[in-house]
């Protein structure tokens, strides 16, 4: 898939791909936000110790004072430097209409760097041509990015994950499980083709630390918290995962 373009939509974030020789397609988000783990820069071989970012959409779907999520890894990098990784994560956010990001809470020193770093919490005073020369994919001045840390726990953060990526996504509105086109039930975590995504798949199946605590943030993130702005209740046709 081509990633073309994400724009607001009166349930969330809709971001629209064309697929080669076909038509193009938009995904309906709730809210996409960015899950990040630190490079350890200290690692000669600056391998070992790569930083991860990924990017994940949730699918909130509604019904009275009942809800399931469904949370999809849409997009992501990695790099063995700090200052690269905060680009990329500046990047996303634009692209994606971020307005968080999940990370660890130490070390301190660079969470105290992303908060002071420009084009991600905030901007100074500039004329539009030289936001877009430093950042080409500026949305405005007011698109900035809250950074939410959180302490981690490699057991927990593994435990939680799995007990996502392996259960069935329920359907508030009857109690059924969610089935996809196929007729296949889907769980809350799920990789679908197309995304770019693959290095977060393989991670999470190979417990790379790194990925998985980058997915655990993010995806932890959105399960304990609601959008501003909540969908209507849900009604499905089509595709279960992106409700079309």
């Amino acid at each position: 898939m081509i990633f073309v373009g994400a724009r607001p939509s009166a349930g969330g974030i809709t971001v629209s791909y064309y697929i080669e020789h076909e038509k193009k397609y938009d995904y309906e988000f709730s809210r996409i936000r960015i899950g990040m783990s630190f490079p350890d820069e200290t690692d000669p071989r600056r391998v070992i110790g790569r930083g991860f970012v990924t990017v994940v959409g949730e699918r909130l779907f509604q019904h009275k004072d009942k809800s399931e999520r469904i949370f999809i890894p849409i997009d992501e990098d990695e790099s063995p430097t700090t200052n690269d990784l905060i680009g990329k994560v500046i990047e996303f956010k634009d692209l994606y209409l971020c307005d968080s990001l999940y990370c660890p809470k130490s070390p301190q020193s660079i969470v105290e760097h992303m908060q002071r770093t420009e084009g991600l919490t905030h901007y100074r005073d500039r004329t539009l041509n030289e936001y877009r020369k430093q950042w080409p994919n500026f949305v405005g001045k007011d698109h900035r990015c809250s950074i939410l840390t959180t302490d981690l726990d490699s057991a927990v953060m593994h435990r939680e994950l799995e007990t996502i990526r392996t259960t069935k996504a329920i359907d508030p509105k009857d109690g059924h499980e969610i089935i996809d086109s196929d007729f296949k039930p889907i769980n809350r975590l799920i990789f679908p083709d197309g995304f770019n995504n693959k290095k977060t798949r393989s991670g999470l199946i190979s417990s790379s630390e790194p990925v998985v605590t980058a997915l655990w943030n993010v995806v932890r993130g959105l399960d304990r918290s609601f959008p501003i702005t909540e969908e209507p209740e849900s009604e499905f046709s089509g595709d279960r995962t992106t409700g079309y």
